[in-house]
């Protein structure tokens, strides 16, 4: 065998196996699954076609990660596949609605889904998860802030 091609299917699925560990969360497009080789990473499987949330996250993350008091906001990406279907992201602990009023009553103006299931603890801070919704690359990084309007 010389290309990954020429892999029959079945091995490939093995394979998967060593990086998708238990699977952790869903949504309309993607499935989150525990990182089988670090387990303080996530890999997300995007199924969906058309919505290209991993390659959403991906490019914020790499538009915002050097940029001060902004990059905070932002669970980080380690990688993605060549295609986007495989993201490896930082893995954040669940948050309550309670902790999310009480530590952020206010968000920068480019986060629009302040769903709580989108956003999690990561050390001592709490930070979005999930943003390939954000607004980020199309209004611009600002320091502007919201009330946050959290819901479950």
């Amino acid at each position: 065998m010389t290309a990954i091609q020429d892999v029959p299917t079945i091995m490939l699925q093995d394979m998967a196996t060593l990086f998708a560990g238990k699977l952790i969360g869903s949504g309309i497009t993607r499935n989150v699954y525990s990182y089988g080789i670090n387990d303080d990473w996530v890999l997300k499987f995007e199924y969906g076609e058309g919505y290209f949330q991993n390659t959403k996250e991906w490019l914020v993350w790499n538009h915002v990660k050097e940029v001060s008091g902004i990059a905070s906001w932002f669970a980080p990406c380690n990688h993605i596949s060549g295609m986007g279907k495989w993201l490896i992201q930082r893995r954040t602990k669940p948050v309550t609605i309670v902790e999310l009023r009480k530590e952020l009553p206010r968000v920068p103006m480019f986060f629009t889904d302040l769903k709580v299931g989108n956003w999690g603890r990561l050390g001592k801070r709490i930070v979005c998860h999930d943003y390939g919704t954000c607004l980020i690359t199309q209004d611009g990084i600002t320091t502007k802030m919201r009330k946050a309007d959290w819901w479950e």
